[in-house]
């Protein structure tokens, strides 16, 4: 039987993708939230896609999604995965609506932390043989060692849906590899780490669930659980928008 959408109530989400990502990944998740009237935003960064200019960086992604947060009305819980846990950093700042950040199995940076060496020293080893580096600029990731690394969890089906849909994605040159603005230490935050996530090291999440966030959770899953979990993480999410909403 067809789950029946509820009307949607209280805090919106707005879910930020990780690289070579985008909205589509959502998609599973956002079935379930639809079914328990939940509001949701899933953003398309700029930085990703086949014709983007290879020269924008993270701070195109926080200034897009910061204009998304700005036209969102009422409280916001502001969801990233992956890469998207910088972006969400950075456009929280200061902003007045977002009331809570979720870190899903995503980098939690500090303002002074060159972007570059964060993710190499959170990465695993295996992952850091997924980017490929090519002649204009953009990077892509190989797909079928990002299922294994990424979607391991995820069924079949699904994990050979999302591998087809990455695309190529520019990492910026020149500007900074820092963030300005750091929404973490103003705004309340809880870290989801996932304990078989073979992309970002789950002790690096640890240690930012730790040491940064507000408070933390821990699941057995994978780096993308929205694609492998997406009923858990609704409840998940349903429970942070209650308390945000109440």
């Amino acid at each position: 039987m067809e789950t029946q959408a509820a009307e949607p109530r209280g805090a919106t989400i707005v879910l930020v993708h990780g690289a070579g990502a985008g909205a589509w990944c959502w998609e599973p998740l956002g079935r379930e939230l639809d079914a328990r009237g939940i509001a949701h935003v899933a953003v398309d960064l700029p930085t990703v896609g086949p014709g983007v200019d290879a020269t924008l960086s993270s701070q195109a992604d926080v200034a897009h999604v910061r204009s998304v947060l700005d036209a969102v009305d009422g409280p916001i819980v502001l969801c990233g995965n992956s890469y998207g846990g910088v972006v969400i950093t950075g456009a929280s700042a200061g902003h007045p609506r977002v009331r809570h950040l979720v870190y899903l199995a995503a980098f939690m940076p500090d303002g002074d932390e060159d972007l570059v060496s964060l993710s190499a020293d959170a990465c695993t080893p295996e992952s850091m043989a997924v980017a490929i580096f090519r002649d204009d600029g953009l990077v892509e990731l190989n797909a079928e060692l990002t299922k294994k690394l990424s979607f391991q969890q995820a069924p079949a089906e699904v994990a050979d849906w999302a591998a087809a849909r990455l695309r190529p994605m520019a990492m910026g040159s020149g500007d900074p590899s820092t963030l300005t603005g750091v929404g973490w230490r103003t705004i309340d935050s809880t870290y989801v780490v996932c304990g078989d996530d073979q992309s970002i090291r789950p002790e690096a999440q640890r240690r930012w669930a730790r040491e940064r966030a507000t408070k933390s959770v821990e699941v057995p899953f994978d780096h993308c659980p929205q694609l492998s979990h997406p009923v858990e993480i609704a409840d998940l999410l349903a429970g942070i928008v209650a308390e945000v909403t109440t």
